[in-house]
């Protein structure tokens, strides 16, 4: 029994597998035999850098003059008076591998790019690893000639003697940290983008851009100037700087949103003049908040607990929507010409202050102040403006246009036109 049930079984796996069971073609293809497997150059088609592809000399431990991509093996150990690999030419990315160049006292820089004003090197990109100790700079990529086209990315530019990372014109710089060099942490020059990095506790600017640098999504935290500085006509946007010795962010002709000044020794933020300033906060700065000269926007931003004003404006700028609160000083001081319009100003010592001339305050809130609104300067307007709780709620000498104060909802609504500020 059990013989016929197995030979059955057979039968019916046979008969299900059909045409599927038969053997394919054993014919080897007409032709010579050739290999199959991938050369060692096509499985890695990158130069290792090492002694024999990229020697070195009396100023390099590594030199590439070839263009190409190269990568390292391991760790790379400086020398006095060298830099760790020195770049002659164009076209050339370096991956670390995760490696580490490691400086040592008296030597020059980790990453160095040659001088050369009649042909210099473009495409240059430098990743995924760290450069550190060095007695001059991390990466030296600047000169001053048109060098275009830098990418540095997932680096760690560390103890550096001078900057941690520096770059010329139309850099890309990002995710990268740059911490305790001696000079600025990270450098680029004009029309660069600086995105997704931390600088901290560097000697000077955690974060230093030319003209028209856009800085993006980064950190900049006690280090020993600036935060971040935008030298012109670029952006800041969703940054953090924070502990800094000098200001937080210093700008001019610059578009600023999102970002946080916290904590810093100088001011949160300073306008140098045509910025546009959007949903920021300064806390906590050993200065003012915000210190705004020579027509700039601000709007919709908050300044607190900063240890004179929260915001300091002059000619030709206007604050909109914002709010100061617990400041030591004013929550918006006008030095003349300005425009504060429809802010909310609590328990500071003035609320809204001016000691100068022709600024507009108007519908603004202003609660629990010691003074509210102190005018003493000529030609300013003063309207609209709601005030309660504050020790005194207006201060207004001199010969200025100053809309009635109604003290009461009989007074104003009594009043024989709309101008009329509330204040009790």
């Amino acid at each position: 029994m059990h013989h016929q049930i197995t030979s059955l079984l057979t039968a019916s796996l046979i008969g299900f597998l059909g045409v599927d069971a038969v053997a394919g073609d054993l014919a080897p293809p007409a032709g010579p035999v050739v290999p199959t497997m991938k050369t060692l150059d096509q499985v890695e088609p990158r130069t290792p850098i090492g002694p024999d592809t990229t020697p070195g000399d009396a100023t390099s431990v590594y030199r590439i003059t070839a263009p190409g991509s190269y990568y390292l093996t391991g760790d790379v150990a400086g020398e006095a008076d060298k830099s760790g690999i020195v770049i002659d030419v164009s076209d050339v990315q370096i991956d670390l591998m995760g490696f580490t160049l490691r400086g040592v006292p008296g030597s020059q820089h980790g990453i160095f790019k040659t001088l050369n004003f009649a042909n210099p090197q473009q495409n240059i990109r430098i990743s995924n690893g760290a450069v550190t100790g060095w007695g001059l700079s991390g990466l030296y990529l600047a000169d001053g000639a048109d060098n275009l086209n830098q990418h540095i990315e997932r680096m760690t530019a560390s103890n550096n003697g001078e900057y941690g990372i520096l770059c010329d014109d139309h850099a890309m710089i990002s995710n990268c940290i740059a911490e305790q060099n001696g000079d600025q942490g990270i450098r680029a020059g004009a029309y660069s983008c600086i995105r997704d990095c931390t600088s901290r506790e560097n000697g000077d600017a955690g974060i230093w851009g030319a003209a028209g640098v856009q800085v993006r999504d980064c950190n900049a935290s006690s280090n020993g100037a600036e935060g971040i500085y935008c030298s012109s006509s670029g952006s800041v946007i969703s940054c953090a700087s924070l502990l800094n010795i000098g200001d937080g962010i210093t700008a001019s002709e610059a578009v600023i949103s999102m970002c946080t000044s916290r904590n810093n020794q100088g001011n949160g933020f300073v306008l140098n003049g045509s910025c546009s300033v959007a949903t920021c906060n300064a806390s906590f700065n050993f200065l003012d908040g915000f210190k705004a000269v020579n027509s700039n926007t601000i709007a919709n931003c908050s300044a607190d607990n900063n240890f004179t004003n929260g915001f300091v404006v002059d000619r030709a700028t206007s604050v909109t929507g914002c709010t100061a609160y617990t400041n030591s000083g004013s929550g918006i001081l006008s030095l003349g010409f300005a425009t504060i319009l429809n802010n909310t100003c609590d328990n500071n010592q003035f609320g809204i202050r001016t000691t100068a001339n022709s600024s507009r305050i108007e519908g603004n809130t202003v609660l629990n102040n010691a003074t509210g609104i102190s005018v003493s300067g000529a030609s300013n307007l003063i309207i609209h403006n709601f005030c309660l709780g504050n020790t005194t709620s207006f201060n207004v000498t001199g010969t200025n246009f100053f809309g009635t104060v109604a003290g009461t909802s009989a007074a104003m609504n009594a009043a024989t036109n709309s101008n009329i500020n509330v204040g009790g």
